[in-house]
């Protein structure tokens, strides 16, 4: 039910948006319109809000809406497992992100590449994309996203069969997810290992 009042309350900003407000103000409530569609499973639609927004974005040069816009889609097409558009909308975000110095916005990308590389079976790109996330991420001590990293990066190990480091990795993941007390991360961290065990 709280879903969608938020999608009302968000489609009646966007109508005062479009009459009232700047073309910023029309892309900002596109994109939480999209969110809330993502939210409730709705891809196709939150796609089209997104891309929407990405081009009133793109016409007004409006790089942090654009970046927020390209981003959400990607994660829409990682979830459709559409791995080849995901890669080319993400590395777009990615150049944006860098251009405008956002940080945060850089890692996630990162790691959401590195996520797309994994699965198109590329595993030298997807090392690249999240040892660099993973080392930004040190540097902020985002706890949660080096975990994160930490986890995809123990996959790629895995994969190359290189199961010392997977170990290593997986295991530093497990200790900053049961330090932080992140009971579905921490399962997902046993998962792997438990997994790795029957692999060695």
């Amino acid at each position: 039910g709280n879903l969608a009042e938020a999608r009302k309350m968000h489609e009646t900003a966007l109508a005062l948006a479009r009459t009232v407000g700047g073309q910023k103000d029309v892309a900002g409530a596109l994109i939480n319109i999209g969110n809330v569609l993502a939210l409730q499973q709705n891809l196709e639609e939150s796609t089209r809000r997104y891309q929407e927004a990405l081009a009133i974005a793109l016409e007004i040069d409006d790089k942090p809406s654009a970046l927020l816009a390209r981003s959400n889609i990607g994660a829409n097409l990682i979830v459709e497992s559409d791995f080849r558009q995901a890669r080319s909308v993400l590395e777009e975000a990615l150049k944006t992100a860098r251009e405008i110095g956002d940080e945060l916005d850089t890692i996630n990308t990162l790691t959401n590449l590195g996520m797309v590389f994994v699965n198109q079976g590329d595993f030298v790109q997807a090392q690249k994309s999240l040892q660099e996330s993973m080392t930004k991420a040190r540097q902020l001590d985002l706890k949660s996203s080096i975990a994160y990293n930490l986890e995809w990066i123990g996959d790629t190990d895995l994969a190359q069969d290189d199961l010392v480091s997977a170990e290593k990795n997986y295991q530093e993941s497990l200790t900053i997810r049961t330090a932080l007390g992140q009971r579905g991360d921490i399962a997902s961290s046993e998962l792997s290992i438990a997994e790795l065990g029957l692999e060695m």
